[in-house]
Formats: structure tokens, C-alpha cells, sequence
């Protein structure tokens, strides 16, 4: 799908030019190549090292000057917007490189299990010649682990403990792994070597707890720079942690208003809400097979979506799995789709985690309470149909000039999409079929609220020096998490930056670019306007209204 749209010879070099840089940015990035479907560099770990990371800064900021001198105004619309997200994704990657420096204090940017998972979980390829890639990066573990021990510095804490639980999720998902991959001549000693110098590097990481005192903190400065560069905001913390605080109060007052409903006759005033959710809980848990239900889930959500004609639905096979033990612990179900640059028809895999007291979940923190009919539908939505499953399968059919979008796809258009779809589907009037639509609605308003108070938690933990115990209580008292959930989520907040903050950003974004479409195509249905706004690929909204003709 690339190199189409191409109108002039200045778009022709500029394409050529642009795979150069990508090919550069993916050569340093094995792991997000193979991700994305791009298997030249399979065998290959990346390297974050004080010597590898000085030479990709400089790579980058050598592509940042060229960039920089591209003249915009001489390509077409399609190809300026390839070439901001080239300069996005460049300038991100040296702002991490250059001012973040995590591979200096954070242990978990050498932890290999992605680059591992990816060989394991999609067949691109026959199964020998898959296992020659695993055997490779496996090999190349060991000295990746002793290069991370001379590297890094003073740690936090939190990021240490959290690195611990991690790696040691690596050897289960190892011993997972497909027979016909498993069984190639090579892959056995590989494991083996590479689960050695994964305990020692356990080992040492739990030497290092008593020792490990930096602040997970980044500050405002850094902080912004994550807004300005990671998220296309404003690198301003404190007018988006004002503008996530005004929509909580929005969504709070939605939320009394469907637990009214739901608990009928009740007051619309904030005490109904624990109510609501408490009964919702308790009397709609499910008990069965969970994978029975989630596939149930996604065949209503896709009739939904055919019934009321809110957006074409691709030709996707998508499957539903339990997730492995490596990716569990943060999300109760997660999309593997096929990359954009993948040229083999893959399934899209939904990775369901097994449900709360099952033998598989045991040492892996709950996301939430338990499992219940509404939020494995709610969920679908979002991971399923119209979310993530249907706008991947779109963004590899999109056409482009170049290779940039497939190479770098905006994860804020990619959540906010997702975060939209579970909004657009309540709102439609989407439900377990046979049961009250307001049940739906109150699964879809906690969503959304937790991905408010996530970006308030990462806002005032990276600028407002936030405790624990402030964190606890915001959870506990405005986004009615439990006691069960509360550790996960306050982990991740210190853990990550930015990340949170992904899903509210995007879905006000996303939001307002569907919104304006529609009020300039007033003659569009709604399912005209939706495939208007996924037919690009997954761009950065910042660039997305060039191309859907705002602009």
C-alpha cells in the first residue's frame, strides 16, 4: 500500500527518502520492526547501551536536520503529512534519547521479552525459519543483560520490583511457545542459556532494591517535553490536568445519571454511583467460559455495528485466546493484530486474560473487580469492533505516498480511537442483548472514568510530587477502584509517563475531528464520516485533519 498517492516528483523523492529514515529508526528498533511487520531485522535485540544510544541520538538528529529542511509546501497533502509524522517520530525518539535517558535508571527498557513474544505469537513466517530469528535474539540475551548491568545507574524503586515480576514472566511464556517452533534444533539451548542469564539479571535486580531510592518522577520540565513530543500537546501539565478535572466532573454527573436508571428511582445525586457499581458487580458476574463469552461479545458488537451501519466492516479473522502469562496484569483483554507493514495475512488475536481466581492468574494483579457480562461487551467494543480489531484492519489497508505511517502509527489515535468506539456503541444504544442499555452505559462511563483519573495520577505523580496515599484515595473515592485494583493502577502511574494520559488525549481528539467532519459533510452518514476518518492509517490526530479535508 505504499507509494501510492504519489503526485509529483518532489512526493517521488520524498518517498525514497522517507524509507531511508524509517529504515534507520526500525535497523535500532528490531523489536518494533518486527511488530509492525517490517522482518528484515529479526535476529537482531536492540541496543540500549551508552555507546548504541549515543550513536542512534546522533543518527536522529542528523535525520532531524534533514527533515527539517524539507520544504512542505512543495509536496502534496498526502505526502506533508507523511513528512510531519516522520518529523514527529524522530523528534520523539531523540527527545527520549537526548533528555529522558531511561536506559540509565529504568530496567524495564531492557527487558527482551517483546522482541521474543513477537517471533512466538504471529506466524509470518514457517516455523524454522522463525525459530533461526528466536535463536538469534536469544543468543544475543545474555550479553543484552550484562551491558544493562554496567549501564545502569540509580533506579527507583518501583521500576526494579516491577522489572522483577517481568522478567520473571519471560521463561513461562518461553515454555508456551508453539511445538514446531520449540522443536527446531537450536531453540532448546537458546532457552536454556538465555533463562540463565535471565535469573542472574533477577538476582541482581532484587540486589539492587535496598539501594534503589531515584524518584520514579520525571518533573514538569521532562514532563512537558513528553506532551510536546510523545502526545502533540501543548507542553503544558497543568491545562491538561485542568481540562482532565473539569471532564471528571462531567463524566461523574453521566455516571449518577445512568446509576439512577439502572437502580430505578433513585436519586441522580454521586452517592447512587458505588451503588450502581456494587449491584452491577454482584449480579452480573459471570461464571462460564469466558472465552465463550467474549466471542459472543464480538459477534453482537459486529452485528451491532452492521445493523446500524456506523462503519464498514473489513474482512478481519480475528481470534480469541487466553493471553499469555508475559502480557498479563495491566488490561483484562489486549489486541495482537497484524502489523501495517505485514505482507502475510495474519489473525487478529484478542489475548483474553483468564478470569479472577482461576490457577492462571495467580501472581498477576486484577485490572478490575471481576469479570461481568457488560464489561466483557463494553471491552469488545473497544479491543474488538469498531475499536482496535476493525481500525488496525483498516490502517493496513490505507493507501500512502510513503512508508512513514505504517513505520510510526500514532498509538494517541490508536487508544483514542478505541476509547471512541466504546462511546459510540453506548451511545447507539449497544447492550447485552436482553438486558437494561443503561448496565452498558455505566461500564462505558467507568471506563472513561478511569482513563480521566489515569491522566490526573500521571499528570500529578510526574509534576505534583503526588503520595501514595493521595494517589490511593483518588483512585478509591472518585474512580471507585477496589482495594484489589488500586496497587496495579498506582504502579503504573509511576511506572510510565504520558501512557495514561494517551486515552483521554486521543479520545478528545478523535472526538473533535469526527464531530467537525460531520459538520462540514452534513450530507455524510455516520458510517461515511467514520471510514473518512480511518482511511489514513493510524496518523497523529495533529496531522489527521489535512487529510480528511479540514484544512
Amino acid at each position: 500500500m505504499f507509494g501510492k498517492g504519489i503526485h509529483s516528483p518532489e512526493d517521488r523523492r520524498f518517498a525514497g527518502l522517507a524509507a531511508a529514515v524509517v529504515d534507520d529508526l526500525l535497523a535500532r528498533d528490531p523489536a518494533r520492526a518486527t511488530r509492525v511487520g517490517d522482518h528484515r531485522f529479526d535476529d537482531r535485540l536492540p541496543d540500549p547501551s551508552g555507546d548504541g544510544t549515543d550513536e542512534y541520538a546522533r543518527v536522529l538528529q542528523r535525520h532531524a536536520t534533514f527533515l527539517g529542511s524539507v520544504d512542505a509546501r512543495a509536496l502534496s497533502r498526502v505526502a506533508a503529512a507523511d513528512l510531519a509524522v516522520l518529523r514527529s517520530g524522530v523528534a520523539a525518539r531523540l527527545f527520549d534519547m537526548t533528555k529522558i535517558r531511561p536506559h540509565l535508571w529504568n530496567p524495564l527498557v531492557w527487558n527482551p521479552s517483546e522482541a521474543l513474544y513477537t517471533l512466538i505469537s504471529r506466524e509470518f513466517a514457517p516455523a524454522p525459519e522463525r525459530a533461526q530469528s528466536l535463536i538469534s535474539r536469544l543468543n544475543g540475551v545474555p550479553e543484552l543483560l550484562e551491558n544493562s548491568r554496567h549501564t545502569l545507574g540509580e533506579m527507583p524503586a518501583v521500576h526494579v520490583d516491577t522489572a522483577i515480576a517481568r522478567f520473571g514472566a519471560i521463561a513461562p511464556m518461553l515454555a508456551e511457545m508453539p511445538a514446531d517452533v520449540a522443536e527446531v534444533p537450536g531453540v532448546a539451548a537458546a532457552v536454556a542459556d538465555a533463562i540463565t542469564a535471565i535469573d542472574d539479571q533477577i538476582d541482581w535486580l532484587r540486589s539492587q532494591l535496598s539501594t534503589a531510592r531515584l524518584t520514579p518522577a520525571l518533573g514538569p520540565e521532562l514532563y512537558a517535553g513528553v506532551l510536546q513530543y510523545h502526545l502533540d500537546s501543548a507542553p503544558d501539565p497543568d491545562l491538561l490536568l485542568a481540562d482532565a478535572e473539569d471532564s471528571l466532573e462531567e463524566v461523574l454527573d453521566g455516571l449518577a445519571s445512568a446509576s439512577a436508571k439502572y437502580l430505578r428511582g433513585s436519586m441522580a445525586d454521586r452517592s447512587v454511583i458505588p451503588k450502581a457499581l456494587n449491584r452491577l458487580d454482584r449480579d452480573d458476574a459471570i461464571g462460564g467460559d469466558i472465552l465463550e463469552l467474549s466471542e459472543k461479545a464480538l459477534e453482537a458488537a459486529s452485528e451491532f455495528v452492521a445493523e446500524r451501519d456506523l462503519v464498514t466492516i473489513p474482512d478481519i479473522d480475528i481470534r480469541i485466546e487466553f493471553m499469555p502469562a508475559v502480557r498479563r496484569g495491566v488490561f483484562p483483554i489486549h489486541c495482537n493484530a497484524p502489523g501495517p507493514m505485514e505482507q502475510v495475512p495474519l489473525p487478529t488475536i484478542l489475548g483474553v486474560a483468564p478470569r479472577p481466581g482461576d490457577s492462571a492468574t495467580v501472581g498477576y494483579a486484577w485490572h478490575h473487580r471481576e469479570y461481568s457480562r457488560q464489561l466483557v461487551h463494553n471491552l469488545m467494543a473497544h479491543v474488538g469492533v469498531p475499536g482496535h480489531a476493525l481500525q488496525q484492519a483498516r490502517a493496513r489497508e490505507a493507501t500512502a505516498p510513503s512508508v512513514a505511517r505504517a513505520a510510526l502509527p500514532s498509538g494517541l489515535f490508536v487508544e483514542g480511537w478505541a476509547v471512541y468506539a466504546e462511546e459510540l456503541m453506548a451511545q447507539s444504544g449497544f447492550t447485552v442483548p436482553g438486558e437494561e442499555q443503561s448496565a452498558l452505559q455505566i461500564q462505558q462511563l467507568r471506563m472513561r472514568l478511569r482513563s480521566i483519573i489515569s491522566t490526573i495520577l500521571d499528570v500529578r505523580v510526574h509534576t505534583r510530587g503526588m503520595t501514595e496515599a493521595e494517589g490511593r484515595r483518588l483512585l478509591a473515592t472518585r474512580g471507585f477502584l477496589s482495594d484489589v485494583e488500586i496497587p496495579g493502577t498506582w504502579r503504573r502511574a509511576q511506572t510510565t509517563y504520558g501512557r495514561l494520559s494517551a486515552y483521554f488525549l486521543g479520545h478528545r481528539q478523535v472526538t473533535d475531528i469526527v464531530e467537525a467532519v460531520a459538520q462540514k459533510q452534513r450530507m455524510w452518514s455516520i458510517r461515511q464520516v467514520h471510514d473518512a476518518v480511518l482511511a489514513h492509517g493510524s496518523v497523529p490526530p495533529r496531522v489527521l485533519p489535512s487529510l480528511v479535508g479540514l484544512e
